[in-house]
Order: C-alpha cells, then sequence, then structure tokens
C-alpha cells in the first residue's frame, strides 16, 4: 500500500467485518471491476493472470492441465501452435 493509501486507511474507520462479510465485500468489489471492463480489457487482465500463473509450470505441468481439461489432441494442437484464439473483436496470435 502507497503512503498515500496508509494515510487514508488511517483516516477511515474499520466495520471489523466478519469473515464472510469481508468474503462478500470482496466478491462484490471484483464484480464492480469487472462489471466496469470492456471485452478487451477482461480478456487481457485472464490473459495476464493465466500467464503469471503458468510462470513457474514446466512442460509436464502443462500438459497435465491442458489433457485434464480437453484431451491429448488438443495438447498437441497446443504444442504445435494450431489453435485460433479469438477473444474481443479479432483472431489474436496464439503466443
Amino acid at each position: 500500500m502507497t503512503s498515500v493509501n496508509s494515510n487514508l486507511s488511517e483516516s477511515m474507520s474499520t466495520k471489523n467485518l466478519t469473515k464472510d462479510q469481508l468474503q462478500t465485500a470482496k466478491e462484490v468489489y471484483a464484480n464492480m471491476i469487472i462489471d466496469g471492463m470492456d471485452l478487451d480489457t477482461l480478456c487481457q487482465f485472464v490473459y495476464d493472470t493465466m500467464m503469471g500463473n503458468m510462470e513457474e509450470w514446466d512442460e509436464v505441468d502443462l500438459k497435465e492441465e491442458v489433457t485434464f481439461l480437453y484431451d491429448d489432441e488438443t495438447w498437441e494442437n497446443v504444442t504445435e501452435g494450431e489453435i485460433p484464439v479469438y477473444y474481443g473483436e479479432e483472431m489474436k496470435p496464439a503466443s
């Protein structure tokens, strides 16, 4: 948290939310942020998040994920770069 946010946080009183209330507040806030995104921004956010999550994966990890969610043929297509990727208005390159 930056010093500006720290100062703001110190001046605001907390509500001492329960665990459930805090979880609900997080969900409401996440949905509010998502609702304010256009499709391209939302897709970029998902892409960046997924790539960050996979950063430490090796080939075995990636293959297990792809074949668990899809199948061996999809794994072959993914590793050969043959899956067209669409999000937003136009086709994006599979990086």
